[in-house]
């Protein structure tokens, strides 16, 4: 399990995981499938739920 977090927070700044964290605060966890994208998609990935949070 550590290596799934640490392969976690590789992927992401730390804003992003700062994001991430206030995303699964409503209940949705989506750390697991940060863990196997392609690093290239982590990014655009979490401005989209971003985006989409904070347009609610």
């Amino acid at each position: 399990m550590n290596n799934l977090i640490k392969k976690n927070t590789d992927k992401m700044s730390i804003h992003e995981q700062k994001i991430v964290t206030l995303i699964e605060s409503h209940g949705i966890n989506i750390r697991d499938l940060i863990c196997v994208m392609n690093k290239n998609l982590v990014c655009g990935f979490v401005n989209t739920l971003q985006y989409y949070f904070c347009s609610k």
